[in-house]
């Protein structure tokens, strides 16, 4: 047991040294060695107890071996001291708790490695993951450039094939079509938007023109006020059709068609009907310095067609100068009877000279942008009654029918944008009895079919007495348009033929598809000026 003991306790001798380091400085003290020797007694009393209770298991062994073991020899210039004594027993427990402290130390300093070790293993990970990013950052770089690279070879590769292919008169005159917008297709475009973004209100309200008065609801419009625009928001009508009794003075009229044009939300038709001589609206008014224009009468009885364009550029100039864009004229009906209602508005009954005439008229109005539209299609030339007092039976043929379509034809060829119907009904010709306005047969058969015409269709006066007194407003504008007619021409009652259609449009009676059929004719001449 003693052999062990010192074989133990050899391993602390540096501890032992660095203790009685201690000591040495301590006992160079006077007060220290008083306190020592206060605790030494201190340690006397409760030695016993307390230690054996507190050490009984750790320091068993030691006790009784130091017990037994014989004393080491005192260092040089010291005394032996005693192993049961109190100093012996203090030193002890002082070489315990430096021993423990440094313990405590190499384990915090161990504890300290081992977090140092942990965090760079962190690092190094952290790197390597920053480094894999960059890596495969690095490798989709690498095979964008190389997709990109191939796309570049294909687009190089082009000429070559193309250079191979010359041999090719078909392929190369393949390759040679480069597609240009056209004047048409710009139109088409415009007309196609503007079309799509109409409300169905404004889409039937495109289908009338109206005078002034049945759209405000006063007597005679002579301003463009509240009311009009109030009215031209509720009704964006297609068009408006003036009269004498709008026209004051020259000032008065230019601001009336200007303010009426400003107030649309669509471009406007503005007509009258300037056909020469006293029939017309402006010429023989109280516009005083407004030149007259010889009647059709006199122009045909001159010879001269020179006359009839004469005319036609006096006329577009004084009527694009007031504003308006639409001329009700010429008439396309062959005089057979002086009598007739057509005998001072046609051009005679000689069917060349009269569709040369007409034919230079035209190109008269067009010189001032005035939109000519053939009147009283098939032709009055042998009616004596007026439609305006009632209905009037025609007994002519369809073949005579179509015979009569020469001069209208002719115009249409000539640059008149639209041809207007009559209201007479044409009993030899067509079986279901109806005015020529709300025929069928006259519109869908005869100008749509054998004319081959795809232009505007305007309707005679629907408040003639020859349809109101068998039709109502709402009727004759559903039988109208189911003819083929795009445009109704001053209703007996406007708002009830509007309310009319708009109700049709809802309950299916009437397709929206065929009103945008209309509409496209009608803005197809509206629209052309921002194109040509």
């Amino acid at each position: 047991m003693k052999k062990s003991r010192k074989k133990d306790e050899s391993k602390f001798d540096f501890i032992e040294e660095y203790a009685k380091a201690v000591e040495e400085a301590e006992s160079t003290s006077p007060e220290q060695e008083e306190e020592a020797g206060a605790e030494a007694a201190g340690d006397a009393e409760t030695e016993s107890a307390g230690d054996a209770e507190a050490e009984a298991a750790g320091d068993a062994e030691t006790e009784a071996t130091a017990e037994a073991a014989p004393a080491p020899d005192p260092e040089p210039g010291t005394e032996p001291e005693e192993e049961d004594s109190p100093e012996y027993r203090r030193q002890m427990r002082y070489k315990r708790r430096v021993r423990n402290q440094i313990l405590a130390y190499t384990a915090m300093l161990i504890v300290l490695a081992g977090l140092g070790v942990g965090l760079a293993f962190a690092v190094h990970q952290v790197m390597g993951m920053v480094s894999d990013k960059r890596d495969a950052e690095a490798q989709a770089a690498a095979q964008a450039a190389a997709e990109a690279a191939a796309q570049e070879e294909i687009v190089v590769e082009a000429p070559e094939v193309t250079q191979e292919a010359e041999t090719d008169p078909i392929a190369e005159t393949y390759e040679e079509e480069v597609p240009v917008m056209t004047e048409d297709d710009y139109l088409a475009e415009m007309v196609s938007s503007t079309i799509s973004q109409m409300p169905i209100e404004d889409k039937v309200a495109q289908l009338f023109m109206v005078t002034p008065e049945a759209l405000t609801g006063v007597q005679a419009a002579t301003k463009a006020g509240d009311g009009t625009r109030d009215a031209l928001g509720k009704y964006a009508v297609c068009g408006l059709v003036y009269d004498r009794r709008n026209i004051e003075s020259e000032e008065q009229l230019t601001e009336l068609i200007d303010n009426t044009r400003n107030m649309s939300k669509y471009d406007l038709f503005l007509g009258i009907r300037e056909a020469g001589g006293e029939t017309c609206v402006l010429s023989g008014s109280k516009l005083g310095d407004i030149p007259s224009v010889d009647s059709p009468a006199d122009i045909v009885a001159s010879g001269e067609t020179s006359n009839a364009y004469n005319a036609g550029v006096t006329m577009s100039s004084y009527m694009s100068y007031f504003g308006f864009n639409m001329n009700m004229a010429p008439n396309g009906s062959l005089t057979a009877d002086d009598a007739s209602v057509s005998a001072a508005l046609s051009y005679g009954s000689d069917e060349a000279l009269a569709c040369e005439m007409i034919t230079q008229m035209i190109a008269g109005l067009q010189t001032g942008n005035i939109s000519a539209c053939m009147t009283d299609f098939p032709g009055t030339g042998n009616v004596t009654e007026s439609t305006a007092d009632g209905r009037v039976d025609c007994e002519i043929t369809a073949e005579e029918v179509t015979a009569q379509t020469v001069p209208y034809i002719t115009g249409i060829a000539s640059g008149a944008r639209m041809i207007q119907t009559n209201n007479v009904t044409y009993l030899n010709a067509d079986v279901s009895a109806m005015p020529a306005s709300l025929s069928e047969y006259m519109i869908g058969s005869v100008i749509r079919g054998e004319m081959a015409y795809d232009g505007i269709v305007i309707t005679a006066p629907l408040n003639e007495k020859a349809v109101t007194e068998y039709y109502t407003p709402e009727e004759a504008a559903i039988y109208a348009l189911a003819a083929g007619a795009d445009i109704l021409y001053m209703p007996e009652d406007f708002e009830a033929a509007y309310d009319g259609l708009v109700a049709a449009v809802a309950d299916g009676t009437l397709p929206e598809s065929r009103i945008d059929t209309s509409l496209e004719r009608i803005f197809r001449v509206k629209l052309a000026g921002y194109v040509e």
